[in-house]
This record gives C-alpha cells, sequence and structure tokens, in this order.
C-alpha cells in the first residue's frame, strides 16, 4: 500500500495500483486477486483501512464486469488482533471477498521450540487464535472466506532442523485438520522456497523437505468435506492427548463407495495406539472403519530428518518428476487391526467406508 505509513499520515497513493490493475484488465492479464497491505494493524487505523478497502471494491467492480474473471479481494492479512479486525469490518472492510490474517504458533529463536511443538497445549495455539478470529468473522462478515494467508510451525524464519524437517509435519496435520474444523477455507503456507520453513531445500538444488510431501498428501487424500470426529468419552477408556486425528471424504478421483480419509499424528514417543472408527450418518444408520483400507505411513529416524519415509519408502523426486506417491500405499484386509506407530503422522484411507456424506 504505497503512500500509507502510520496513522494520521497521507492518504493512500492508490495511482500505481490503479494503473496497473487497469492495464491487466485491458490487456486480459488473469488476477487471481488482490491484496491488501500486509500486518499494517499496528500502523494504519481500521476505519481508514477499510476506506481504502472500499475503494478497491469499487475499482475491481469497474474494471471486471464478470464476477467469474473478476479478482478476489483479499486482507487485511493481519497479525491476530480480533479487536483491530472487527473495527475494520464494521467500518466496511466486510466487502472484501476474503479475511486473511498470520498465524505462527511458535518462535524461530526460542531454543525450547523442539520440545514444544510435540506438546499438545502448544498446538492447540491454533485452536484458540482461529477461534478468536472466527468469531468475529461469523460476527461481522459471516458471507467472507476466511483463510490463513501466511503460516508456519514458527515466525521469524522458522528454526532449522524443526520448520524445514520431519518434526514440522506434526504442526502441519495438526493445523490443516483443526482450520478445516473452523470454517477456513485455504492455509497458505510460509513458505514454499525460503527461510528455515521453507517446504523446498534453498542450496540443495531444490529437494522437497518433508512438509512438502505431507501437504501433497493431504491434498490427494483429504477432499474438502469435513467430517466431525470425537474421541470415546472418557468413561469407556482413558483419554488419549497424545494422538489426534481428522476425518474428511476423500477427493475425486479416488471416492470410490463414500470413501473416507483419516488424518493422524501419533506424538508419543514409546507408545503406537490401536485405533477403532465407527461413524454415524445423517438418517441415524452408521458406517464403520473397519474395512479394507490404504494405510500412509510417515515417519523418520530423527525428528531434525529433512528426509521422510513413506511406508518405509524415502520420498524423492524421481529426476524432475514427483513420484506417485498414493501408489506407495499399503493395503490392508479388514481382519487386520489398524495400530498407527509411535511419534509418527500420517493417513488412513477406507474407500469402501459407506459415509453417506462423501457420496
Amino acid at each position: 500500500m504505497y503512500g500509507r505509513h502510520g496513522r494520521g499520515d497521507v492518504q493512500w497513493d492508490h495511482s500505481n495500483s490503479e494503473a496497473l490493475l487497469r492495464w491487466s484488465a485491458a490487456h486480459g492479464v488473469p488476477v487471481g486477486g488482490v491484496e491488501m497491505g500486509n500486518e499494517k494493524e499496528e500502523l494504519l487505523d481500521p476505519t481508514d483501512y477499510a476506506g481504502d478497502v472500499l475503494y478497491m471494491r469499487k475499482l475491481l467492480d469497474e474494471l471486471w464486469d464478470d464476477p467469474e474473471d473478476r479478482p478476489l479481494l483479499i486482507g487485511p492479512d493481519e497479525n491476530p488482533r480480533p479487536d483491530w479486525l472487527l473495527a475494520y469490518l464494521q467500518a466496511g472492510g466486510n466487502v472484501s471477498d476474503v479475511i486473511t490474517y498470520h498465524l505462527y504458533p511458535g518462535y524461530g529463536l526460542d531454543p525450547h521450540l523442539k520440545q514444544e511443538i510435540l506438546e499438545p497445549g502448544w498446538l492447540d495455539f491454533t485452536r484458540v487464535v482461529a477461534g478468536e478470529i472466527q468469531r468475529v468473522q461469523v460476527e461481522a462478515a459471516p458471507s467472507t472466506a476466511l483463510w490463513v494467508g501466511e503460516t508456519a510451525a514458527a515466525w521469524h524464519s522458522g528454526e532449522h532442523g524443526i520448520a524445514d524437517a520431519y518434526e514440522s509435519g506434526f504442526w502441519f496435520i495438526d493445523q490443516l485438520g483443526t482450520l478445516a474444523t473452523m470454517g477456513h477455507k485455504v492455509m497458505c503456507r510460509q513458505c514454499f522456497v525460503g527461510g528455515n520453513y521453507t517446504m523446498v531445500g534453498v542450496n540443495d538444488g531444490f529437494v522437497p523437505r518433508p512438509d512438502y510431501w505431507t501437504g501433497l498428501l493431504f491434498k490427494k487424500l483429504m477432499g474438502s468435506i469435513v467430517l466431525g470426529i470425537t474421541q470415546t468419552e472418557p468413561a469407556k477408556q482413558s483419554y488419549m492427548q497424545l494422538l489426534r486425528g481428522y476425518a474428511h471424504c476423500t477427493p475425486a478421483p479416488h471416492n470410490y463407495n463414500g470413501s473416507v480419509t483419516f488424518a493422524y499424528l501419533n506424538l508419543d514417543h514409546d507408545t503406537k495406539f490401536k485405533i477403532n472408527i465407527t461413524g454415524s450418518n445423517p438418517d441415524k444408520t452408521h458406517f464403520s472403519l473397519q474395512g479394507e483400507r490404504v494405510e500412509y505411513f510417515l515417519t523418520a529416524d530423527l525428528l531434525d530428518s529433512e528426509t521422510v519415509m513413506l511406508n518405509h519408502n524415502l520420498l524423492k523426486l524421481e529426476g524432475d518428476t514427483v513420484p506417485d506417491v498414493l501408489g506407495l500405499g499399503k493395503w490392508v484386509s479388514a481382519d487386520e487391526g489398524l495400530v498407527v506407530p509411535a511419534r509418527s503422522y500420517g493417513f488412513i484411507m477406507w474407500p469402501n467406508a459407506g459415509a453417506q456424506a462423501c457420496r
């Protein structure tokens, strides 16, 4: 936002932005979205910022008549400030298509980060912060999409051997699963290439890090329909706080007969967990995830490993080609119980679960 430097400063000089957008529209250049600013919540008055967004809304509507071609209006991409966000939305910012904010549970220079990531309480930071932002969105802009516009396990460029290593996957799967249950449509990872939270190596020929493979599997196996899931009541068995899971309908083209995929993370260093899952359909009938399944267990010998194994197969590029990761899944018969390895994460897909919501 050129010309915007702080509260009470000069008005936004939008001439450069407007010229670029007018040229793009006139020449048929596809523009996916226009994001207004970055982390300006401590510098700009929310009412002033809302005025700038209203101006951009009118400009985009003028330049792109067809809503299908019109760029998304995105913002404010703030650090989490529910009070500032509410004031901005109430002042007119709710005309945007997408609300974005940044979410970093950890700090890259924290000497205890390696231990903290594996603590359930540390992982719960996501739910607390996302819940505060979601409540504001529901109150002031319920029809506006909610995105995390920037995230990693830790800010300040992350920490080498953690944010770019196998350990980061525990946070990655947990936050993807958590946000999906809380009305978030998109989670933008910081970053694909660069810093200690990179998903692809910078100085080694762009070798994919573990989170690249984890994100790829999540995308291929976890669809957009989210299923509610809870552990058995403690009255029936002990609550396992070190085991977490999220269930989605399996996306096309792998959604066969009500297919369901379960993403899990086992934070326990020594304990394998046996898992049994049953489900309820809207018509009160039940479906059972006890039949034939496909397992995708992601493991590594060390938490700081920059590589990851999928069912004991090292994941790596085949020349310049990404391998068929789904082809590495392990088919398991219904009579073999589901046991997830200690200190691991991954996915289990039941192709014939029969879940009505997934048909």
